[in-house]
């Protein structure tokens, strides 16, 4: 049995059911998902993945009380780590951290196949050996009602690119920040060099905001019916945003997960995913990404500004 618990919003649980997937697929065993953090009204409003049809079942913390460290330990196994000791020989190593999961895609013959998986997860190193499936997967079509089917058609018949912009919680974050204006007219100008006939579809948690912004830019829409606000997190109708992002024929993303799956679920085999060069405001975090952006494919183009 693997079991996932899930943290952060609606596009980081796709990366964490992605992982898990692909590891339950390897290990031929359960998946199941720790929604503990949700149990919350608030923070359940940004869980999502009852709106797709996926393999899995919610965990009782009967499921993996037994397979799990108590709290200190993971401290002491990382403090041991940084002095270059050897971690504590009782840990319990079916409590898996962040750092140690690729390990897992390298074990299945192991006799163990039950484990509880923690960590944020963001990189398709994890599953992509399983791209076909988490892209079928993750498809919420029906969601979509006649005005947004009608759209999706206008899209899939034009040389659209997705353009996401986000805003919301990006507005007072120390460790993200609000794209500017600059990447996005370089993006988009690069984009109308290499495309011909673009037309620009603006998604975003702010729409009204962004088009008081761009609204006298050429061969532009905005996409405004999905983006109410239902918490601090998350709006209503963001699924169905990420289906008509990823129907896109191209990307220009924003610092954000929810950009990066639009781009990574479009299946046009010769799309354009446009990423800003600067990915975060904290400084450390930001060094770290110009060292290894290994979370970003390597078909995908840098936009510096």
């Amino acid at each position: 049995m693997i079991i996932i618990k899930l943290q952060g919003g609606f596009c980081n649980h796709l990366f964490q059911y992605a992982t898990g997937r692909a590891l339950s697929l390897l290990y031929d065993t359960e998946l199941r998902l720790d929604l503990s953090l949700f149990e919350n009204p608030e923070t359940r409003k940004v869980y999502r993945l009852d709106k797709f049809n996926l393999p899995f079942t919610i965990a009782d913390k009967s499921d993996y009380i037994h397979l799990i460290n108590p709290s200190k330990i993971p401290r002491i196994i990382r403090g041991a780590k940084r002095l270059g000791l050897k971690s504590p020989m009782h840990y319990k190593k079916s409590h898996v951290f962040e750092n140690d999961v690729l390990k897992l895609f390298h074990s299945e013959n192991s006799a163990n196949r039950d484990y509880y998986i923690e960590g944020w997860l963001g990189n398709e190193i994890y599953f992509k050996s399983i791209k076909e499936i988490i892209i079928k997967e993750f498809n919420a079509d029906y969601l979509l009602d006649n005005e947004n089917l009608l759209l999706q058609k206008e899209i899939e018949n034009s040389n659209s690119i997705a353009v996401h912009i986000r805003r919301g919680d990006y507005s007072a974050n120390s460790y993200f920040m609000v794209l500017p204006e600059e990447y996005y007219l370089s993006a988009m100008k690069q984009a109308a060099e290499e495309i011909d006939n673009p037309t620009f579809y603006f998604f975003s948690d702010d729409i009204a905001s962004v088009k008081n912004i761009y609204s006298d830019i050429q061969n532009i829409r905005f996409v405004e019916r999905n983006s109410t606000p239902d918490s601090k997190w998350s709006t209503s109708g963001d699924v169905e945003d990420l289906m008509l992002m990823r129907s896109c024929k191209h990307q220009i993303i924003a610092n954000s997960t929810f950009s990066w799956w639009g781009a990574w679920l479009n299946e046009n085999t010769s799309k354009k995913v446009y990423y800003p060069a600067i990915w975060y405001k904290d400084a450390k975090a930001q060094k770290q990404f110009d060292t290894n952006n290994s979370f970003i494919p390597s078909t995908w183009t840098k936009i510096k500004f």
